[in-house]
C-alpha cells in the first residue's frame, strides 16, 4: 500500500479504470479525472529496452531540478541511480504489478530531498506493458 494519500489515490484511480482485470492503457486516463495529482506524474514510454519521458509534471521537475520530457532515463540522467531505477521500472513492466518505496535525491548531491514514489503499469493492449506512469510525492 503506498505511502501518501497522494499515492493512494492515483492507484485508486488506476484500479478503477482496469477493465474486466486487464492493466489499463494511456487511453483509458482522463487527465481531467485527477487534476491534483498531474503535477506529480511521470509517463515513460518502453521501445527497445529503454524507457524515454513522455511527460513529466511540474513538481517532478521542479523537484528534480531538470526537465525530463522527452529524454530516455539512462547513466547519462540518473548517473549512479540508474541501475537501481531501470531494475524497478522492470520489475513493473515484466509483472505488470504496481510497486512503490521511498527515496532521497543521493545521486544529485541532495539526500535531503526526501520522496515517495508509485510506479503503475499501463498497457495499450490490456495485457503488455508498454508505458509506464510514475507518481513522486516530495515529501
Amino acid at each position: 500500500i503506498p505511502a501518501t494519500s497522494r499515492l493512494r489515490d492515483l492507484q485508486d484511480y488506476w484500479s478503477g479504470i482496469r477493465v474486466d482485470g486487464a492493466l489499463p492503457g494511456r487511453q483509458h486516463i482522463v487527465p481531467g479525472d485527477i487534476p491534483r495529482l498531474l503535477p506529480y506524474i511521470l509517463i515513460l514510454d518502453y521501445t527497445n529496452g529503454q524507457y524515454r519521458c513522455r511527460l513529466a509534471g511540474t513538481a517532478v521537475v521542479e523537484g528534480l531540478g531538470q526537465e525530463l520530457t522527452g529524454h530516455i532515463l539512462d547513466e547519462e540522467l540518473l548517473g549512479s541511480a540508474f541501475s537501481d531505477w531501470f531494475r524497478r521500472l522492470e520489475a513493473v513492466r515484466r509483472r505488470g504489478r504496481p510497486l512503490s518505496g521511498e527515496e532521497n535525491l543521493w545521486w544529485l548531491s541532495r539526500s535531503h530531498r526526501h520522496f515517495h514514489w508509485l510506479c503503475l503499469p499501463l498497457a495499450s493492449d490490456g495485457q503488455n506493458v508498454d508505458k509506464l506512469m510514475v507518481c513522486i510525492d516530495w515529501v
